[in-house]
């Protein structure tokens, strides 16, 4: 019998399927998904996103990356926060959403569409072309 020693996954990266033999014979391809929430931090704040969204979430997280692309002002906001409720666990996006409008402790733009593109790389396994590319 032979055991191929599980890799050790990167929070929130798709994960490498491996090949186990078990005992009861023929060799089995583990498509599990990691498990470790995805954790980024701003300032002095850590933040927890799920350690993977749903085929059907992630297409809903294209399709806004579309949209915003497109949109201006408050309606990109918005589609960010839209983002921010498909990843993030309920406590983080609380505190996430009050940063985004405190004026003594705030989120950027800039921060924002960081986080973004980082959690749509982590989601999707491979990292997104820099910009001009």
């Amino acid at each position: 019998m032979t055991m191929h020693p599980p890799a050790i996954p990167t929070p929130g990266a798709a994960p490498t399927p491996e090949l186990t033999t078990t005992p009861a014979g023929p060799e089995v391809r583990d498509f599990s998904h990691p498990t470790a929430p995805v954790r980024f931090r701003i300032g002095a704040d850590e933040f927890q996103a799920r350690p993977m969204i749903s085929a059907q979430r992630m297409v809903q997280l294209a399709e806004m990356g579309e949209k915003i692309d497109a949109a201006e002002g408050m309606v990109k906001l918005s589609i960010f926060t839209e983002v921010f409720e498909l990843a993030l666990y309920p406590e983080s996006l609380e505190r996430f959403r009050a940063r985004l409008y405190d004026d003594d402790n705030p989120i950027g733009m800039g921060q924002v569409g960081q986080v973004i593109e980082w959690l749509i790389e982590q989601y999707a396994g491979r990292p997104t072309p820099p910009p001009g590319t």
